[in-house]
C-alpha cells in the first residue's frame, strides 16, 4: 500500500492544526511500515493507491478514481457543527433539495457535493460525523471517528515536572477571531487572572492582532509570542490551567496537549467542547466577556495540575493504525 497526503492549504500562508496532524500520521505511519509521501503537485511520476486529503477538492476526487485512486477525507466541519440549530435546519433542507432536483450543473457549484462519492471520510469528533451525515447526505457506513493526540514523547514531557499549585492559566491558539483571543484578554483583564497566550497571527499586520497585543500588559494578558515547542512545553507544564473560548473547533490539537499535562479545562459551551465528554475537570462557559470574566477568578482559584491526563490521550501511533484501518476498508471495497 502506498498512501499520498494531500492538501490544498499551504502551511507557509496558513498555518494550523492540518499541516501538524499531516506531519504527525505521516511519521507514524512510516513506524507502521506504510509506503508515504506528501503529495507532489509537480511530479506526474508520483504514484499511489490510495490519496488521504485533508481538504475537500471535488477535481482530486474525480480525477483519483478515474485514474484508480481510492480516496480518504478528513473531514473538518467546525463552524457547521458549532452553528445555530436554525442554520443547520436550514442547510440541511437546502442541499437536500439541491442533491435531489438540482442538475449536475448546480450541484457541482457547491464541493461538498462530492462528499457523498468519497471513498471513507474521517471525522474527529462523533458530533462533526452526524452533522455530516444530517446535512451532506453521507452515508453513516462511510464514517469514521478518530480524535487528534499526542506522540509518546509528547505525552511524557508534558507528564514531567512538579505538580504547582495555583501560577497561572494558559491558551495555546491562533490569534484569529475564531478563537476570539480579544474576547479572552478582555476578560483576563476584567478578572484580574494572569493568562499565558501562545500562538501567532496569520498575518502580524492584522487589526484583530493588533487590537489583541494592545491588552497585553505582562500581570494578566502575558504574550511571549510565538515561542519553540520546548517553550510551549515549559509553559504548559508550568500551568494550573487550561483556557480556550473559541466559537468552533474539529478536535483542536492544543486541547489534546493541555490534556496530556493533566491541566483542568474551561472551555467553549459549545457542540465542539463537549465532545470531550462529562469530566470534573472540564468546564464549560459561554464565549461571553461578561460570562468568562466572571468564571474565569473562581476557575483560576480552584486549579491545579493533576497527576496523569485529563482526559485520556491516544498517541499519534495509535492514531496511524486507526487510519490504517480505514484505508484498508476503501481498498477492499474499491
Amino acid at each position: 500500500m502506498k498512501v499520498l497526503l494531500h492538501d490544498d492549504t499551504p502551511a507557509y500562508l496558513c498555518h494550523g492544526g492540518k499541516q501538524v496532524h499531516a506531519e504527525k500520521l505521516y511519521g507514524s505511519l512510516r513506524n507502521l511500515g506504510i509506503e508515504v509521501e506528501y503529495a507532489r503537485w509537480w511530479d506526474p511520476d508520483q504514484k499511489s493507491d490510495l490519496i488521504h486529503s485533508l481538504g475537500c477538492s471535488p477535481f482530486m476526487v474525480s480525477a483519483a478514481h478515474h485514474a484508480g485512486v481510492r480516496v480518504v477525507l478528513t473531514h473538518i466541519v467546525d463552524e457547521m457543527t458549532n452553528s445555530s440549530p436554525s442554520r443547520r435546519l436550514w442547510h440541511r433542507t437546502r442541499n437536500a433539495a439541491i442533491r435531489e432536483f438540482a442538475p449536475g450543473s448546480l450541484r457541482r457549484l457547491f464541493p461538498w457535493h462530492v462528499l457523498p462519492a468519497i471513498d471513507q471520510l474521517v471525522y474527529t469528533t462523533q458530533a462533526d460525523a452526524e452533522t455530516a451525515i444530517a446535512i451532506y447526505g453521507i452515508q453513516p457506513r462511510r464514517t469514521h471517528v478518530i480524535p487528534h493526540g499526542c506522540s509518546a514523547d509528547e505525552i511524557a514531557r508534558l507528564q514531567a515536572g512538579p505538580r504547582n499549585a495555583v501560577s497561572y492559566l494558559v491558551s495555546v491558539a491562533s490569534i484569529v477571531p475564531r478563537k476570539n483571543t480579544v474576547l479572552l484578554a478582555r476578560a483576563a483583564r476584567r478578572a484580574r487572572v494572569p493568562l499565558v497566550f501562545l500562538g501567532k497571527p496569520f498575518n502580524e499586520e492584522d487589526p484583530y492582532f493588533k487590537e489583541f497585543k494592545a491588552f497585553v500588559d505582562g500581570e494578566c494578558v502575558i504574550y511571549p509570542g510565538y515561542v519553540s515547542e520546548t517553550e510551549k512545553t515549559a509553559w504548559m507544564i508550568g500551568a494550573s490551567g487550561f483556557v480556550l473560548a473559541s466559537r468552533a473547533e474539529s478536535g483542536c490539537l492544543a486541547v489534546y496537549e493541555a490534556a496530556a499535562a493533566g491541566l483542568p479545562m474551561l472551555l467553549s459551551d459549545r457542540p465542539w467542547a463537549r465532545a470531550y465528554g462529562r469530566n470534573p475537570s472540564l468546564h464549560l462557559v459561554q464565549p461571553s466577556e461578561d460570562a468568562l470574566a466572571e468564571r474565569l477568578k473562581p476557575f483560576f482559584d480552584a486549579s491545579e495540575r493533576m497527576e496523569g491526563c485529563t482526559f485520556p490521550v491516544l498517541t499519534w501511533d495509535d492514531i496511524a493504525k486507526r487510519y490504517l484501518s480505514v484505508y484498508q476498508q476503501a481498498l477492499l471495497e474499491a
